[in-house]
């Protein structure tokens, strides 16, 4: 049979696995993934798995990007039956068997959820602008045990506050490990007023050193959010609405632990008194 490539999307959540890509016998996505593959009955050594971006552990996805060569048809719906509920796939095309995901990739976008206290929101704005445009993020990353260049551009950078977070949005054709995390824990240094505006733009520089280095943000608030090419995915409306009814449901149960925690914590305070 003739052999295609498909570019497929596919959502996750981080919390229960040691990132995309792990070392080792620890859980990963990209291993539960191959899993489902040889249930469905692709031959792995064919497929040629690539993908584009390796996400940390803990950190979600809504759109990564994951590509296989096969010469058998692909069905979302069979496929994700395979799969545990934190990992669904719900999008795919078909593309050149030359494609590759991470090198093809026009943008990435993440999206941050930061539980605000006392942040200074127009300093956070103004820090986030200042992210904008093409810097030296060496002091913005965590560094490889090999020699890279560390500039990266930054196309747009924006949130909004609702409720009580700060809801960050970032994109760039490519970043650097931890560069996201690291960027954010910056802009919130500055809203708490630890560093200065002038502070961040010498660290953006990438020319001092008197600064300690500064820690990511917990990769538990870091979703991403969408991965550009030059073409459109297909989906069904189907298997959105599974995911969705899926999602529905952790939501449900998400609301029934906090008030269970909520109802303990009251029962504890009321016992101290």
């Amino acid at each position: 049979m003739q052999l295609n490539r498909y570019a497929l999307k596919l959502g996750y959540f981080g919390y229960r696995y040691h990132g995309f890509v792990s070392n080792g016998n620890k859980k990963s996505i990209l291993n539960e993934i191959i899993l489902a593959f040889e249930k469905y009955g692709f031959d792995i050594e064919q497929l040629n798995i690539q993908i584009a971006s390796r996400t940390d552990k803990g950190v979600h996805a809504i759109s990564q990007v994951i590509a296989i060569t096969t010469d058998l048809p692909i069905y979302l719906g069979r496929l994700n039956k395979y799969l545990p509920d934190d990992i669904w796939f719900w999008a795919l095309k078909k593309v050149d068997l030359s494609f590759n995901p991470r090198k093809e990739a026009l943008y990435r976008e993440y999206i941050y959820l930061y539980p605000h206290s006392n942040e200074d929101v127009d300093l956070v704005r103004k820090a986030l602008g200042l992210l904008i445009g093409t810097h030296n993020f060496y002091y913005l990353s965590k560094h490889y045990d090999i020699e890279i260049n560390y500039t990266r551009t930054i196309d747009s950078a924006d949130f909004i506050v609702q409720d009580d977070f700060f809801i960050f949005k970032i994109r760039a054709k490519s970043f650097l490990w931890q560069q996201v995390r690291r960027m954010l824990s910056a802009v919130i240094l500055v809203g708490k007023k630890v560093y200065s505006l002038e502070e961040l733009k010498l660290i953006l520089n990438g020319l001092v050193q008197k600064y300690p280095s500064i820690q990511p943000l917990p990769p538990e608030g870091l979703i991403l959010a969408d991965i550009g090419y030059s073409f459109s995915f297909d989906h069904s409306k189907q298997i959105i609405n599974d995911v969705c009814r899926k999602l529905s449901k952790r939501i449900i149960q998400l609301m029934l632990k906090k008030e269970v925690i909520r109802t303990i914590s009251d029962f504890m305070k009321i016992v101290s008194e």
